[in-house]
């Protein structure tokens, strides 16, 4: 179960559509079905829920929505909704590890070379495995907000507790 879409109530549908555009929100529908009925529906850049808003889809006051939580990153330059409902902000400059919902590419190569450079003196010292056994348990550890060296070594764990390590190969 997730929270989809919060509904505002607007007074004027083009006016809140410029406004969210401005934010630089991502415009995912504008369904005109009629001259009564039209929804508009925004989604903040990396967020899992939407707003909509538009016309004959609520019965509610415009303006009357308070306390929605928006997350910014710089609450200085943050804006009031044109019609005054009411949004709380938060200002998180940078997320803990394991609450990024959508890593970028970049940050996910990051993470991969860094996971590749600590695997090298596990593999150097571990009998037979697969890599990708240790990697998985390293960027878990990491995203759970371990240090590099601590996920080493409950990566390092995970293989011995799990049996993910092949016996050496009598020779």
């Amino acid at each position: 179960m997730k929270l989809e879409v919060a509904v505002l109530p607007v007074t004027d549908v083009d006016r809140a559509k410029a406004f969210y555009q401005g934010l630089g929100w991502r415009l995912d529908a504008d369904i005109n079905q009629d001259a009564e009925h039209r929804i508009v529906q925004f989604t903040p850049p990396d967020s899992p829920a939407s707003v909509q808003f538009g016309r004959g889809i609520s019965a509610m006051t415009p303006g009357s929505v308070r306390d929605l939580l928006l997350v910014v990153e710089d609450i200085e330059a943050a804006s009031a909704d044109p019609d005054g409902n009411s949004w709380l902000l938060q200002e998180v400059t940078e997320r803990l590890p394991g609450r990024v919902w959508q890593p970028d590419v970049a940050a996910l190569a990051d993470l991969l070379h860094e996971t590749a450079d600590h695997h090298g003196a596990f593999e150097a010292a571990a009998p037979p495995h697969d890599w990708w056994d240790w990697y998985a348990a390293y960027m878990d550890a990491r995203q759970d907000g371990s240090t590099p060296d601590a996920a080493a070594s409950a990566a390092g764990r995970y293989m011995a507790d799990s049996r993910h390590i092949a016996a050496k190969p009598a020779g």
